[in-house]
């Protein structure tokens, strides 16, 4: 869907490009597709690209989120951590700064 909503923001309809309905379940998998020939280019996350070798190009930015209840915000202290920082910030194409924030729903889907 994201890759939809983006294609079509720039008036390309994902319908006219050739091999488009052939999808995969994981990152890693479109990679390797990628790195084994067996397709062109894949739209996937840094990572994984790194982890076969592959050139990679920024399309978009997305925010991920834990959904949890609120009776649950004391267990987020690690999402808050040093440590925890230090191993997204390793990942390749994550951002850490805004680990363990504390969002609405609201402001998570409207941000």
């Amino acid at each position: 869907m994201l890759l939809d909503l983006s294609l079509r923001g720039v008036g390309v309809d994902p319908e006219q490009i050739n091999g488009y309905a052939t999808t995969e379940l994981t990152h890693s998998a479109i990679a390797a597709f990628v790195a084994s020939g067996m397709a062109d280019l894949g739209f996937g996350v840094q990572p994984a690209a790194q982890h076969f070798a592959l050139d990679f190009i920024p399309v978009v930015d997305e925010d991920y989120f834990f959904a949890c209840e609120c009776a649950r915000f004391g267990s987020l202290r690690i999402l808050r951590s040093d440590a925890f920082s230090d191993s997204v910030a390793h990942l390749g194409g994550y951002d850490p700064a805004s680990c363990g924030a504390i969002v609405s729903v609201d402001e998570g889907l409207n941000g």
